[in-house]
C-alpha cells in the first residue's frame, strides 16, 4: 500500500470535487500517483452539477444532458481492464466503528481494504484501513472518520482478482 494525499479538496460550490476515493483506490492498488486512477466520483459530481444548474452552465455543450454516468459500474470496468474487481460491503451506522474494526481484526486481521464514512470536515469520505484499525487517510488534513456516511451506512470495499468474479 502506497500512501498518497489526494489532489483536491472538496470545493462544490467552485466545480472541485474532493478525490480521496480515487486516491485511497490509487493507494491501495499501489498506483504511482492518484491521477493514475480516474476521478469517478468526481466526474459523477460534476456533470449532476451541470445538469442541475441546466443550459445556462458555461459546460453544458460538454455533458450529454440524458447521460446516466454511474460512476460505480464505470469503477468497476475499470477495475476489470487491470485485473481486480471491487467487493462492496454496508454496515449499518448503528454499528459502532470499533465494532466493525473488531470484526476485521478478528476475520482478516492483515486485510487492507477501502473504508468510508463522514470526515471532520462533514462530507463523504473514503479512506484505507486495515485489519481493525485505519491505514491511511489522504486526506491532507487527516482526521480518519468520525461517522457513518450520509447515507447512514459504513462502506467497506475489498480489492480481489478479477480471477474471483464470475463472468457471463
Amino acid at each position: 500500500m502506497i500512501p498518497h494525499i489526494q489532489i483536491y479538496r472538496h470545493e462544490p460550490d467552485r466545480m472541485q470535487f474532493g478525490d480521496c476515493h480515487r486516491t485511497a483506490l490509487a493507494s491501495l492498488l499501489n498506483l504511482d500517483r492518484p491521477q493514475d486512477a480516474p476521478h469517478f466520483i468526481g466526474m459523477y459530481e460534476r456533470i449532476a452539477a451541470i445538469k442541475a444548474a441546466g443550459p445556462g452552465h458555461p459546460d453544458w455543450e460538454k455533458i450529454d444532458p440524458d447521460s446516466t454516468y454511474d460512476w460505480e459500474v464505470e469503477q468497476e470496468k475499470w477495475l476489470n481492464s487491470i485485473g481486480y474487481t471491487l467487493a462492496t460491503v454496508q454496515f449499518n451506522g448503528d454499528v459502532p466503528i470499533a465494532d466493525l474494526f473488531a470484526y476485521m481484526d478478528r476475520f482478516n486481521p492483515s486485510l487492507y481494504y477501502l473504508l468510508s464514512g463522514m470526515s471532520p470536515r462533514g462530507t463523504n469520505h473514503t479512506l484505507v484501513a486495515c485489519g481493525g484499525a485505519f491505514a491511511h487517510d489522504p486526506h491532507p488534513d487527516g482526521g480518519n472518520l468520525i461517522a457513518p456516511m450520509d447515507n447512514g451506512m459504513w462502506e467497506l470495499g475489498i480489492l480481489s482478482p478479477i480471477a474471483m468474479k464470475r463472468v457471463e
